[in-house]
């Protein structure tokens, strides 16, 4: 099961346009992939649905709504069962789960199972391994990117235990290196705990593989390289040595330019195009607007997120033998 999350604590960082590329990139060079989306805020079913189909969607009563809240709704009940979500087809490359505002109503559900992890009232906290593996099973699917909200939430740290490939996205700001020793702080502290657990005889050893950190995105906002470096510039030349000391398993430090995945451009203009078509950047054609300087955006943006994707599908591979479990 190759699962992959993008997570930062950040709002500033463009992780729903890039999980949105990427999962079409991933289409486009012929993987199936299913995009389970779990941040209540719902940003990414605005990129991926056309607002008839947002209506059609969210505007149902909760028990009949076709998003992930059908995983969790048994939750609420004595002796509930979860339900299989239901996997929106886009294409026959792409499908999605949607999230659902009412999923942040469970998070004392989640938080009061991780704290009973060590007895056998932890089964809330591994529910989301169990919906990730069988949706992805019914897709039929290469790869499943989870969509995390940005916060040290019950909800997510539910979610880091199912997750197999991180990535961080990052841009260059005066929050940016603390931020990361934040991150890797916290998330060592949940992968200490998810090892720990594997002591405990009544949990399947399936629910504790390895979650490996496989590399960082930095998202620029502008480029121009008329322009004289500015402060944030070298911040940003300081993250490698940060994420190597936060969140690598790798020994050599020669090898740190591996960990950049790519750099991403903000496209600003496209992007407006890109919400109102429903459709990614480098999908754009003439007729939806992209004209004149636009048509080379659009190649350059499909070489750009083409290179992201194949690194990301590189580094999960040579990640894949840590599947072994270690304490």
């Amino acid at each position: 099961m190759n699962t992959i999350a993008f997570f930062n604590n950040e709002h500033n960082v463009d992780k729903t346009s890039l999980i949105y590329h990427v999962t079409y990139m991933l289409g486009e060079l012929g993987h199936r992939v299913l995009m389970i989306d779990l941040d209540s805020q719902t940003s990414l079913a605005a990129r991926f649905f056309k607002i008839e189909k947002l209506h059609e969607i969210y505007e149902r009563d909760t028990q009949d709504r076709p998003t992930i809240i059908r995983a969790v709704q048994h939750l609420n009940q004595e002796k509930g069962t979860p339900q299989n979500p239901y996997i929106h087809e886009l294409s026959d490359k792409i499908g999605v789960i949607a999230a659902d505002p009412e999923l942040a109503l469970f998070e004392d559900k989640f938080s009061d199972s991780w704290s009973r992890r060590y007895s056998k009232g932890f089964k809330n906290t591994l529910l989301f391994y169990d919906v990730i593996k069988e949706a992805s099973e019914r897709f039929n699917a290469d790869y499943t990117i989870v969509n995390l909200s940005a916060d040290f939430s019950a909800i997510n740290r539910a979610a880091f235990m199912a997750t197999k490939n991180l990535i961080l996205p990052i841009s260059a700001n005066v929050f940016s290196l603390s931020n990361i020793q934040n991150i890797g702080n916290k998330v060592n502290v949940w992968q200490n705990e998810k090892r720990k657990l594997l002591n405990y005889s009544h949990y399947n050893q399936k629910y504790f593989n390895s979650s490996n950190w496989i590399g960082y995105v930095f998202i620029q906002h502008a480029i121009r390289e008329s322009v004289p470096p500015s402060p944030a510039a070298n911040w940003g030349k300081r993250v490698p040595f940060y994420y190597q000391n936060h969140f690598s398993s790798l020994e050599n430090p020669s090898e740190i330019p591996v960990f950049l995945l790519s750099t991403i451009r903000h496209y600003h203009g496209l992007h407006i195009m890109s919400t109102e078509f429903r459709k990614p950047i480098f999908l754009l054609k003439p007729a939806d607007g992209a004209i004149g300087s636009h048509v080379d955006a659009v190649r350059l943006a499909y070489k750009e997120c083409k290179t992201l994707t194949e690194n990301i599908i590189k580094q999960i591979d040579i990640y894949t033998p840590s599947d072994k479990i270690t304490i």
